[in-house]
């Protein structure tokens, strides 16, 4: 976003309790940095929580060069009501929201739309950060992603699942069957690398009847040692299959 844009939407805003900012790749940082400092001049008494990747990774180098007043590591809600209990500003600890959504209303236009059906991974490769991110692998229900397709259908022409394992995700198939049923006018997009391993006939024909329009496939290496030693998502001939 640019930063005239970003001004010009804060300065529409009234003074919020509490400020959350999230973090995504952790070479991304110095935008996180841009952003704190942007809101502390215009929120100055206002706390600034920050979460995300970033701030999971690199939660010291975070709570050190940030500007934060909070870093928020992990991923689970339920720690972040407690701390949120902690500091006053709710009083509720039985909240079960481990399958909560972002909340989009805020927008005034939405250019795509952006799914999960699941949470963490299966797998625990050893170049890979998610187990330490989400260790617990997560499935949605599929009649909360349908409540979302509904909510994007008629504000965006593509939305992008995020998962990554979306393949894995035993109920996958049926969610396919029902968007099918339903005939969204939309285009869908696996934005993160799929398995290959559970690529099939039917998966790949529901794939192709639900409007899916992108789809990558997950190749680290082509070295059968490697691919064992780093956790054996994926073998050659897989991915031979896949394609």
């Amino acid at each position: 976003m640019p930063r005239k844009l970003f001004l010009k939407i804060i300065n529409e805003i009234d003074k919020p309790d509490i400020i959350f900012i999230t973090s995504t790749m952790t070479y991304w940082y110095p935008g996180v940095f841009e952003a704190i400092q942007i809101l502390k001049g215009k929120f100055p008494k206002t706390k600034i929580i920050l979460g995300g990747i970033y701030a999971t990774l690199c939660e010291k180098h975070a709570k050190e060069y940030s500007g934060a007043d909070i870093v928020f590591a992990g991923s689970s809600e339920k720690k972040l009501i407690t701390l949120l209990n902690n500091l006053g500003f709710i009083q509720n600890t039985a909240l079960d929201i481990d399958y909560s959504t972002p909340d989009f209303s805020s927008y005034k236009k939405l250019n795509y739309g952006v799914i999960l059906t699941s949470r963490g991974c299966p797998f625990d490769c050893t170049y890979c950060a998610t187990k330490f991110l989400c260790p617990k692998f997560l499935v949605l229900p599929n009649k909360a992603i349908i409540e979302q397709l509904n909510y994007f259908s008629g504000k965006t022409k593509n939305i992008a699942f995020f998962d990554d394992a979306l393949l894995y995700n035993k109920n996958f198939p049926e969610l396919l069957e029902q968007i099918i049923k339903r005939k969204y006018n939309i285009n869908l997009h696996a934005s993160n690398g799929i398995h290959c391993r559970y690529i099939n006939e039917k998966n790949a024909r529901l794939m192709f009847d639900a409007n899916f329009k992108t789809i990558y496939l997950s190749l680290e290496t082509t070295n059968p040692e490697v691919q064992k030693t780093t956790g054996g998502k994926v073998y050659t001939e897989e991915f031979i299959n896949a394609v």
